[in-house]
């Protein structure tokens, strides 16, 4: 899309360009009878030839396209699994009223890793070749694309489980990926961003991604110069995790703190009962007198 852009809008410019000046030899033409090299000198007095030995547009195309196709195994690794849950709970009833725990999200996302390394094989040994676009060895890409899609458990766990239909991974996921790659620090510098922006894009696992790509494409380094990115990615995803367990489990985890709460409630009206009865005050026993017992 970014490419496209850049072209309509190179085209869009010389266009107008041409017909203000076609413009200008009209009303030089007509009412003042100026025709000719003597029109052209006026409207445009300076001449020069440009030939483009570097395109900046089209090296940060370049620069883009590595991470974006990562983005798009990102992104079928958050779409399909959910999308294929939000069917099955669209067609079949019981499927809708079963309870899926974390384990059983995690089978369903591996199935679909194999997938993935087609997909990588066919972008960075045929598309990447084609076009010549920047990439690394195959090996390395495939790793990173396997580590990308790893990493996205979690997240693909979280949206399985808010899938009511087909659609629902689609608006959700269609809605962040492309404001988490404008903060990932991959388009633009973090220091350029406003703090609390910078902060937040640290939590994004395109970011850690982003860094090891620059590393590896761009730099020249292997997977083993990556440690930093690696860890960091581990740590975000240990957080994410957690939130999976929560998100997914929240029925079972709502149902049990209703129960803990309703058998507080029991322990505690039991208690001032048993402290009420305590404190009560016993009726007074009336002693029998010598008139009384004759």
């Amino acid at each position: 899309n970014m490419m496209i852009y850049a072209s309509v809008m190179t085209a869009i410019q010389e266009t107008v360009l041409d017909m203000n000046n076609q413009l200008a030899l009209d009303r030089l033409t007509t009412p003042k009878g100026i025709t000719g090299e003597r029109a052209q000198a006026i409207i445009d007095p300076i001449r020069y030839d440009k030939t483009v030995l570097y395109a900046p547009t089209l090296a940060y195309s370049s620069f883009l396209c590595t991470l974006l196709f990562l983005l798009v195994i990102h992104q079928m690794m958050l779409i399909v699994p959910g999308f294929s849950i939000g069917y099955r709970r669209e067609i079949d009833p019981e499927f809708k009223e079963r309870h899926l725990w974390v384990i059983d999200y995690f089978a369903h996302f591996i199935f679909y890793l194999p997938f993935v390394a087609i997909a990588a094989w066919y972008i960075y040994c045929i598309l990447c070749p084609i076009f010549g676009w920047p990439t690394a060895p195959f090996s390395q890409m495939l790793a990173l694309a396997l580590l990308v899609s790893v990493m996205n458990f979690p997240i693909s766990a979280i949206l399985m489980s808010l899938a009511k239909d087909k659609y629902t991974t689609f608006q959700i996921v269609l809605a962040l990926s492309v404001p988490c790659l404008m903060i990932s620090g991959y388009v633009w510098p973090t220091y350029s961003m406003p703090g609390w922006v910078a902060s937040m894009s640290d939590w994004f696992i395109i970011n850690p991604i982003a860094s090891a790509v620059r590393k590896i494409v761009f730099k020249g380094l292997t997977l083993n110069d990556i440690g930093p990115e690696l860890y960091h990615m581990i740590r975000i995803n240990i957080a994410y995790l957690v939130v999976a367990i929560i998100v997914v489990h929240r029925g079972i985890i709502t149902r049990n703190i209703k129960r803990f709460k309703a058998l507080k409630t029991e322990l505690n009206e039991a208690k001032r009962t048993k402290v009420e009865e305590n404190l009560k005050i016993p009726e007074e026993v009336e002693t029998p007198t010598a008139a009384s017992a004759q």
